[in-house]
């Protein structure tokens, strides 16, 4: 996917309008805390392990990747509450263990951080048409380094595991 057709699924997926006029590409030296914590996250999805996923979100972190001080950490919490709906996707998505996934793309922006996820079953050829593999594409809202909310944009099915230029057509 070029940066254009990202940057307009960016500002078509945003949730709020302030985020909608926010989608800037963040730089490379600002996000790689950020994007270690959202790929923490798709592993302990992955793994089907509940309670490392749920820290991802409630263990708060300081921009430097420290643990926040706890006094600080509770302030945070009462001050901006997760929804109780932030952990409800881990109960929809990656149920069947037997598939191979990986992340293939993350973007970060202003807006929150695009992944891109390869999912196909481990035992079933990749070219055969009656079993594609498929691409998810997820907004992840993060508040420094901690994850607010997950959410599935869009999955497609295709014979390229591997790339997100699935989307550039639509």
């Amino acid at each position: 996917m070029d940066r254009r057709s990202l940057l307009g699924l960016v500002a078509v997926f945003a949730t709020t309008p302030t985020a909608a006029r926010s989608f800037a590409v963040k730089s490379p030296r600002s996000t790689g805390l950020e994007n270690q914590q959202v790929q923490r996250l798709f592993e302990a999805w992955w793994q089907r392990d509940e309670a490392q996923f749920r820290d991802i979100f409630v263990k708060r972190l300081m921009n430097d990747g420290s643990p926040m001080k706890r006094d600080l950490a509770d302030d945070l919490a009462r001050l901006d509450p997760l929804a109780v709906s932030a952990f409800d996707i881990f109960s929809k998505m990656f149920l069947d263990e037997g598939k191979n996934r990986r992340i293939v793309l993350l973007v970060n922006t202003n807006a929150g951080i695009f992944a891109a996820c390869s999912e196909h079953n481990s035992a079933v050829d990749s070219n055969a048409e009656d079993d594609l593999p498929d691409l998810h594409l997820f907004l992840i809202k993060m508040l420094g380094l901690n994850a607010r909310s997950v959410t599935h944009l869009t999955t497609v099915a295709t014979p390229e595991p591997n790339k997100v230029g699935i989307w550039s057509g639509n």
